[in-house]
């Protein structure tokens, strides 16, 4: 009996063990998520040579997700201006210059008509009532009032810069050669000449020659706030007379220190840059 009951025994504990591991299969391979057979993906491959003659259309997706952060607004194309078509701005301005180059460093010289003031402007600046758009070559493109205008530089004939030349020249030789009026002071005059030394200090004066002739005393080195300053004579003038008297050497200088003392009216003739000229003198 003892052998029968043993061998029931291990039937019952292998049943035991048997339905265990079978339970523990089947609940591990529950668990268990079995994915998906893989989905094929169909790519199209372009060609490098294709992709050169692709147009730019095809890359606003990648433009649009500005992926590196260089997107600072809307994709816009740069506006072009038809120069040649544009008005003469009718602001008082003057053109007086560019410089074109990068539009940080481009810059020009207006002055207002106006006011006659010159600034310098650079793109965005205001001048008047107008904002500087553009800087070109000899040229601005302004902003008035919603439309724009050019402003070229103002250039200046060759008559009209002969004109000028021969203006300027008029002038100078007209202030050269025109009599001058100066009024001077007997005391100044009386206390130069009693000191010789000082006053000889304060010009350099030579002989002038011309084809080996003497014809005056040639005057250098004034210095400033000398007698010889205060009568109205320039370093290179060349004396040649006194009250119509010629002066050809350093004694007949003379004459003239003497006028200058005892006279109340002295005239003086010399040369300045090679043109005559009268300087009358009213003591006082």
């Amino acid at each position: 009996m003892r052998r029968y009951y043993t061998a029931i025994n291990v039937v019952l504990i292998t049943g035991v063990v048997y339905f265990c591991v079978k339970a523990f299969y089947t609940v591990s391979m529950a668990q268990i998520d079995y994915s998906h057979p893989s989905k094929t993906v169909t790519r199209q491959v372009v060609s490098l040579e294709d992709a050169n003659h692709l147009p730019l259309s095809n890359y606003r997706a990648i433009a649009e997700r500005n992926l590196f952060n260089t997107k600072t607004g809307s994709f816009q194309q740069p506006e072009k201006l038809d120069i040649e078509s544009l008005e003469q701005t009718d602001l008082k301005l003057k053109l007086l210059g560019t410089v074109t180059g990068d539009k940080k460093e481009a810059y020009a010289v207006i002055e207002d008509a106006s006011t006659k003031r010159q600034n310098l402007y650079r793109t965005g600046d205001t001048v008047q009532n107008a904002t500087l758009k553009m800087v070109l070559r000899e040229k601005v493109v302004l902003h008035v009032n919603g439309k724009d205008e050019i402003l070229n530089i103002e250039k200046v004939t060759s008559s009209q810069r002969d004109s000028k030349k021969y203006q300027k020249l008029s002038k100078e030789i007209s202030r050269d050669t025109t009599p001058q009026n100066i009024t001077l002071e007997r005391s100044k005059i009386e206390a130069a000449v009693k000191d010789v030394n000082s006053l000889m200090k304060q010009v350099r004066i030579r002989p002038h020659f011309s084809n080996g002739e003497p014809d005056g005393l040639r005057l250098t080195g004034i210095r400033p706030n000398s007698i010889f300053y205060n009568m109205g004579l320039k370093s290179g003038d060349i004396i040649t007379g006194v009250d119509g008297k010629d002066i050809v050497s350093v004694d007949d200088a003379l004459k003239l220190y003497q006028n200058l003392q005892s006279s109340t009216n002295v005239q003086l003739q010399l040369k300045r840059r090679g043109r005559p000229k009268t300087l009358n003198y009213s003591i006082q």
